[in-house]
């Protein structure tokens, strides 16, 4: 009986479409849009001379998030070199202890790890860079500042602290990398999936939000833009995520569809290679080993992030709660943030900024709306 089984499930593996199958069925839908003429495509504008770029919306917030533009409108996709039948963000992910999610503890650790990357932040010079907006020319000749928003927990997903965020995209090559390749935890590095008797097959998905907010609703949407930030991966990656809860399954959500696909090493190196051996989608970052450490880190924190944590996530938690928690993990706290920045960092940073400001701030798209009393004349 196994030994059927088993042929029976190399039969169905054999039949499934490959990545690039899966890619040419999305890319046809995409062309299509480009040559859809109707008034929402009109309005929306997403065409090939702007793949790459980002889109400033002013948010409620009064800060700009830079989109990332698509090719089709509405239209997200997310790539997974293993299929898991409840698919679900790293947070709420099976733990060691309880079969239904990572036990408190753990979460406890994260969110510690999440407070001393925002503390980061902070301190980092192209935050303040951001935050204190950039200037352009409008069509008049006025000066105007945008003052860009920073996304820290998306920046915590990005880079490997677990989070409630899945992470999405707006560009096919970006879902198919991840969809081909495997990740290797200690070095942070990605390699072409070639052995497809370990890895068989799978799964692309393909996401619409259906709850797309109205004008005037101010409501923190599920799904949200990363787009460009202070530190470069989300940019590369034409980065959106979703805000999922602890009992919600992406293979059930309303929005995805889901594409299982086998695995040809010829194909997962043809796309690996494509992304420049990662290099496209996965910059070297200037404090990359700072960003790896913070991730790695499991008992040595500040009071600082101790305090955030228990503010912004565990209000509901006692003292007590918290103390045995904190034992439990074998914790201890120091009375300064680990991860600032020094003196001869900052000015590595600003002195990044200052070579490469304009290859930045050329992918921007500033789209300027007539605001002034409309004057109808009669016949």
């Amino acid at each position: 009986m196994a030994t059927d089984w088993a042929k029976k499930r190399e039969q169905i593996i054999s039949k499934l479409p490959t990545l690039l199958d899966i890619m040419d069925r999305y890319a046809i839908g995409e062309e299509w849009w480009a040559l859809e003429k109707g008034t929402l495509a009109e309005f929306m504008m997403p065409h090939h001379d702007q793949d790459g770029l980002f889109d400033a919306i002013m948010m409620p917030s009064g800060y700009v998030k830079l989109f990332p533009v698509g090719l089709c409108w509405n239209c997200y996709y997310r790539g997974q070199s293993s299929y898991y039948p409840n698919s679900k963000p790293s947070l709420w992910r099976k733990g060691t202890r309880k079969k239904n999610g990572m036990m408190p503890e753990d979460q406890f650790v994260e969110r510690l790890k999440l407070c001393e990357l925002k503390m980061m932040i902070e301190d980092y010079p192209l935050t303040q860079i951001f935050r204190n907006g950039i200037y352009y020319k409008s069509r008049s000749g006025q000066m105007v500042q945008l003052p860009l928003d920073v996304d820290a927990e998306a920046l915590a997903q990005h880079y490997g602290i677990k989070t409630e965020l899945s992470d999405l995209t707006v560009n096919l090559w970006v879902a198919a990398f991840f969809a081909a390749t495997e990740y290797h935890w200690g070095t942070d590095t990605y390699t072409a999936i070639t052995d497809t008797k370990k890895h068989e097959y799978g799964v692309f998905y393909h996401y619409y939000d259906p709850s797309v907010p109205l004008p005037g609703d101010n409501r923190e949407p599920a799904l949200r833009a990363v787009g460009m930030q202070p530190f470069g991966r989300p940019g590369n990656q034409a980065g959106y995520v979703l805000k999922m809860k602890p009992h919600q399954n992406m293979n059930r959500m309303a929005g995805f569809e889901k594409i299982k696909f086998r695995h040809v090493a010829e194909i997962n190196k043809l796309i690996f290679n494509y992304s420049n051996c990662s290099r496209n989608f996965l910059p070297e970052e200037l404090f990359q080993k700072k960003l790896l450490a913070l991730r790695n880190e499991e008992h040595s924190f500040s009071r600082m992030a101790l305090e955030m944590a228990k503010e912004q996530y565990f209000k509901d938690y006692t003292d007590t709660q918290i103390e045995e928690m904190i034992a439990f993990k074998g914790i201890a706290f120091v009375d300064r943030p680990l991860y600032l920045f020094s003196e001869r960092e900052k000015k590595q940073a600003l002195k990044y900024w200052k070579e490469h400001e304009r290859e930045h701030l050329d992918k921007i798209m500033i789209r300027e709306v007539y605001s002034g009393p409309i004057e109808i004349k009669g016949e």
